[in-house]
């Protein structure tokens, strides 16, 4: 998810996440597929605020498993652009 939006991110010894900081540049954004993850799905939302260009988000919907309400209480933070 990260490196698809600009960032830089890496696995190391099978279970060590480095993930590169990029400030003062901002994620291009881009396409995020969630692999059916809910947990990507909201990540992603997150990362959206931070990027220059938009985040797609496939399967957005994913977030029901656990969040029915996350697009609902998200959008009413108004940090950007509706989702």
């Amino acid at each position: 998810m990260i490196n698809a939006v600009g960032g830089n991110a890496r696995v190391e010894d099978d279970d060590t996440l480095v993930v590169v900081g990029t400030w003062p540049k901002r994620l291009r954004g881009g396409e995020v597929k969630t692999c059916g993850d809910h947990r990507i799905a909201m990540a992603a939302a997150v990362l959206a605020n931070y990027a220059c260009g938009p985040i797609e988000i496939d399967d957005a919907d994913v977030v029901s498993k656990s969040y029915p309400k996350f697009w609902d209480d998200f959008n009413a933070l108004k940090v950007g652009e509706p989702i």
